[in-house]
């Protein structure tokens, strides 16, 4: 066998080798673009309360907010979340994992402050939609759809966190209040998620 051949069968066993690599990689790539085609996640800030005397500035469609709160005793902030399935498309009871964060403020020294409210049940319920659970690791709330989810049935819901302003520093800023989610493909959840453009949020104290 010449030189030359042995050098075509050689680059055709490497290609042979790569092609199966590059296929999954390329299915991943279609998955993602799929997921964040399918689900369309909106996020924005609602009215924020903290006593009388407090400003508030919401820009870029609600996504960043600037609170001043009026005291230092407690104050409130909401997030609604608003997810719509693309046109035409229908999810199946426990096809959409959506996962938001719980710590959205943090003391000077880093540690989270602060609770959270929703009227979400912790539970699958008649007649409700989602469920969330509490993910202690990675300290988030995981909403599962317990029944089926259509285009034009958007779900909304609101999550709000309420803080004492003294205990963050003045001109604290969140920029990467983050959910994020994935859609099951085949029957089975992806291994990564699709990230949501966040929403950022800035406390003068």
């Amino acid at each position: 066998m010449n030189r030359s051949r042995k050098k075509f069968l050689s680059t055709l066993l490497s290609l042979l080798l790569v092609l199966p690599m590059l296929a999954t990689v390329f299915a991943f790539a279609l998955t993602a673009a799929g997921q964040e085609n399918d689900l369309q996640v909106t996020l924005a800030w609602l009215v924020p309360v903290g006593g009388t005397g407090s400003t508030h500035e919401r820009t870029n469609n609600n996504k960043v907010l600037n609170f001043t709160p009026g005291n230092n005793s407690t104050a409130n902030t909401t997030l609604r979340v608003t997810l719509a399935p693309a046109a035409m498309k229908t999810f199946q009871p426990g096809e959409v994992e959506f996962r938001v964060p719980i710590d959205v403020y943090f003391t000077r020294a880093g540690a989270a402050t602060g609770s959270y409210t929703l009227d979400v049940p912790t539970a699958p319920k008649a007649g409700e939609i989602f469920h969330y659970t509490y993910d202690a690791v990675n300290r988030e709330l995981v909403f599962t759809n317990d029944e089926s989810f259509s285009t034009g049935h958007d779900y909304v819901f609101d999550i709000s966190y309420t803080f004492v302003p003294s205990n963050v520093e003045d001109g604290y800023t969140n920029p990467n209040v983050a959910p994020r989610f994935r859609l099951k493909e085949g029957g089975a959840f992806p291994p990564t998620y699709t990230g949501v453009n966040p929403d950022k949020v800035t406390i003068n104290t």
